[in-house]
Parts: structure tokens; sequence; C-alpha cells
């Protein structure tokens, strides 16, 4: 293992651990089993799906759903923002 594979773990064990807890949380309010549906760019990734499906498969029936690009179009907004092509907004909360 290297630090960027470390740091890879640390990122999906969080996630996945959120997830967990979000998940539990809704079913015991709903009172039953509910089905986790996995969308946009994540739905994408194979790394991610293997690592991260493991971790929540037993909690509740998975769809995959995969949706745009998500990552990308945030790139590619960002990298054009940076050259000057796109205005940037500044989001003020209340």
């Amino acid at each position: 293992r290297n630090t960027t594979d470390c740091m890879r773990s640390g990122i999906m064990l969080g996630a996945a651990c959120m997830l967990d807890g979000m998940i539990q949380r809704m079913e015991e309010e709903l009172g039953y089993k509910t089905t986790v549906i996995v969308t946009g760019g994540i739905a994408h990734s194979e790394y991610c799906m293997k690592v991260f499906l493991p971790w929540i498969d037993y909690l509740a029936p998975i769809v995959m759903m995969p949706g745009e690009d998500e990552m990308g179009s945030l790139a590619y907004n960002a990298w054009c923002a940076m050259k000057g092509e796109r205005k940037l907004k500044v989001y003020n909360p209340a």
C-alpha cells in the first residue's frame, strides 16, 4: 500500500459508513427495509462500485442507475472559469 491507496480506502470507507448510518436511520423511521438506488457519476466508476457496494449491499437491495458525468462536467466548467470563459457565481447562504 501507498499513501494514495490509503487515502482512497479512507474516503471509500468513510462514505460507506455514512451511507450505512443514513440507510439504517431511514429504515428505522420508515419501519421497513428500503431499496438503495445508486445514481450519478459514481455509478459509472467500476473502482468505486467494487469498493463501495460490499459495504452496503447487506443493508438493502441495490439498484444501479448511472447518470451523467457530473465530475467531468465540474472539471470542464472549472477549467473554463479559470480561463475566464465562464463567469463565477458566489453562493451566499442566508
